[in-house]
């Protein structure tokens, strides 16, 4: 409920109405019924605190029926409102409700250089992640070049055993004994 009264409070603080418009008036008398009922609810329950009963009005009672039936007016005026300023020529730019408090510059500027903190985060993490990628890519290519580059000698070895191995095949009359080669 306290959040209900500040935001209400603030919306009537911040309402600028035209001088004899009547939406202005409607839209004031609407604001100040609903802070008066949510000041009567609050009262209620703060009462029923203070007491220690925890006593609710009951559904049928004529307290709660009266807000109940003040509540659903106010709401009804207000939609009734808000579709009028919304559909006919001279409502708000956009069609936008007399209940959205206006933006101030300052809050403009705020959201704004939000928004850019924000792209700028997202361009910072997708750079970094690039050049993440980027870097990875550049080892996993020194890596493949350098073993590249040791495939010649891995052949000529593999060349020269195999090349052994046919010479030894090729000279069965070849003996050893002892430490020397006899025909």
């Amino acid at each position: 409920m306290a959040l209900n009264a500040h935001t209400l409070q603030q919306l009537k603080k911040d309402f600028r109405p035209k001088v004899n418009g009547l939406g202005s008036q409607l839209t004031t008398a609407v604001i100040s019924k609903a802070i008066q009922i949510v000041g009567e609810l609050r009262a209620e329950f703060d009462n029923s605190l203070t007491s220690g009963s925890r006593n609710k009005p009951d559904k049928k009672s004529e307290v709660y029926k009266d807000w109940d039936e003040r509540i659903s007016r106010i709401a009804s005026i207000a939609t009734t409102l808000t579709a009028a300023t919304t559909a006919q020529p001279g409502g708000p730019i956009g069609g936008v409700s007399l209940f959205i408090s206006p933006q101030t510059p300052e809050k403009k500027i705020a959201r704004m250089d939000h928004k850019a903190a924000v792209a700028e985060q997202t361009v910072q993490m997708a750079t970094n992640k690039l050049k993440a990628t980027q870097e990875a890519c550049q080892v996993a290519l020194t890596t493949y070049q350098e073993a590249a580059n040791h495939v010649p000698d891995v052949h000529a070895r593999e060349l020269v055993t195999a090349r052994l191995q046919i010479e030894s095949l090729k000279a069965p009359h070849l003996t050893l004994v002892g430490n020397s080669l006899h025909n």
